[in-house]
């Protein structure tokens, strides 16, 4: 009886031997990973890691703002230069009353209007530190869920998220790239729109404080 036994044994051994091995290699096909035999562990399936290693933005989203600085409130404009691919598309508006943080906000709210489908690689470039951070520290979507009577610039930050989805993107501090080629033109852009445009009107913040009769 040990013979037959131990026949079964081993050909049940080697079958699930042989569905293994060809698992790994659907999964190796699968994620363009070069087959490395029977070892497991030289079969590398996190594919995030990979592709953080690989991230070639497909869009790039340089930001600026100009006029209005810390807490004080005034006019204000902001500047955005979108490139993709070898093409570019620039935005700049400019607004009687409004704030820093509001000017930064509404410029990536335009430029996520701009895209016309969902994108896997997009860099965004930002000036403001404090949205910079509180993006990467996922602070929006916090205050959208507990704080039920609203937040300091909530309806910008709302249509954010809104605008966000389906997107893949990571941010960088233009500070931290001082060599960016498209800095010199974000601030000509933004102080024509500071000097040469008619101001618009945010209602949002100048219905808070009052400004306007």
């Amino acid at each position: 009886m040990s013979g037959p036994r131990k026949k079964n044994s081993t050909a049940f051994a080697l079958s699930i031997l042989y569905i293994s091995v060809n698992l790994r290699m659907e999964a190796a096909i699968q994620n363009n990973i070069p087959y490395s035999g029977l070892v497991p562990n030289k079969l590398n399936f996190n594919t995030k890691k990979r592709s953080k290693s690989k991230f070639v933005p497909d869009v790039n989203i340089y930001i600026t703002s100009f006029g209005t600085y810390g807490a004080f409130n005034g006019k204000g404009c902001y500047a955005v230069i979108m490139t993709h691919k070898g093409h570019e598309k620039t935005i700049s508006e400019t607004y009687r009353y409004t704030s820093k943080t509001r000017m930064e906000l509404f410029a990536i709210v335009a430029a996520l209007k701009s895209l016309k489908m969902p994108c896997l690689n997009i860099s965004i470039h930002l000036q403001n530190e404090g949205i910079y951070e509180a993006i990467k520290g996922r602070k929006p979507w916090r205050w959208v869920r507990h704080c039920k009577k609203g937040f300091v610039n909530d309806d910008l930050w709302w249509s954010f998220i809104e605008l966000v989805k389906g997107h893949k993107y990571r941010l960088h501090l233009l500070s931290q790239n001082p060599d960016i080629i498209y800095s010199p033109r974000l601030e000509k852009l933004s102080k024509e729109a500071y000097f040469n445009r008619v101001p618009k009107i945010d209602s949002h913040i100048e219905e808070q404080n009052q400004v306007f009769a």
